[in-house]
């Protein structure tokens, strides 16, 4: 599993179905009220878990801001502001975590929760330096930061690539896209072997993995 120096995901569950009440208009939102709430939220929910919280450390609290547009099946010519809001949380040795928001059009404020496999790795001889192993994905379950997360606004996408040790020979990545106002795992590759090798295998999703150099 991953060796980076990750402090609890399960941090601030209690946030997980918190809504900040903005405008209760149906007109397209400016999200003013959004963009202030949104820091107070992030701050109760992760001043004991982000380092960016703290005045004496170097990261910036304030967030990056993405504005995206969305559109439901039942009436996709309806154009749907959203916006995102990427929080640097803190830096492991060799890992940058981050913490999502978003406001849809009410300037509801709500935390972004990202959909992940569950799974086992069994490693020939219990080496976890070996190239013959067995994976097994047993489940989904749901993280609330992404390592070294890149937001890409032309695709209105989430990508994470996750270092299992500085190396990065043993590693995850995954992509999430927005659609229809949530974000929606498209695939999840893993390298769990220290090997000195970086071949990634799918455990989730279509397709196959970008060799990664």
């Amino acid at each position: 599993m991953p060796a980076f120096p990750l402090k609890s995901r399960s941090a601030a569950i209690v946030w997980a179905m918190f809504v900040v009440a903005g405008s209760s208009s149906g007109a397209l939102a400016q999200f003013e009220n959004a963009d202030r709430q949104v820091q107070d939220v992030f701050a109760i929910a992760y001043k004991d878990i982000c380092t960016s919280l703290d005045p004496s450390d170097m990261l910036d609290p304030t967030p990056e801001i993405y504005d995206f547009t969305f559109s439901y099946d039942f009436e996709p010519d309806v154009k749907r502001p959203y916006r995102l809001y990427r929080f640097h949380c803190f830096n492991g040795a060799y890992n940058a975590i981050h913490v999502y928001y978003g406001a849809d059009q009410y300037e509801e404020v709500h935390q972004v929760f990202f959909a992940v496999p569950s799974f086992d790795v069994k490693y020939e001889n219990d080496d976890d330096e070996s190239k013959n192993y067995k994976v097994t994905v047993n489940g989904f379950t749901a993280y609330d930061q992404l390592v070294n997360s890149e937001v890409d606004p032309a695709t209105q996408s989430i990508h994470e690539y996750s270092k299992w040790r500085g190396l990065g020979d043993a590693s995850s990545e995954g992509l999430w896209v927005f659609e229809q106002g949530r974000f929606v795992l498209k695939y999840y590759d893993i390298d769990p072997s220290y090997d000195g090798e970086f071949i990634l295998h799918r455990i989730y999703g279509e397709g196959q993995p970008t060799a990664r150099q």
